[in-house]
């Protein structure tokens, strides 16, 4: 995954558990520390402290 100032994850990981009521699991990619750490767009990404994006498996996406 790319993110919108041009930082590529560090890898793919999964899928997880979710709890939700949908019970998807989810495929994560993880950017490292020293990507997000600097990026002008940090207020606005997300306030965890790790960055994470996460996706329901491809073929629960109807790709």
């Amino acid at each position: 995954m790319t993110c919108p100032n041009g930082q590529v994850s560090a890898g793919w990981y999964g899928p997880y558990p979710t709890f939700e009521l949908a019970g998807a699991p989810l495929i994560v990619a993880r950017f490292t520390k020293s990507q997000y750490q600097p990026c002008p767009d940090k207020p606005w990404c997300t306030k965890a402290s790790a960055r994470n994006v996460g996706f329901p498996p491809r073929e629960l996406c109807g790709l």
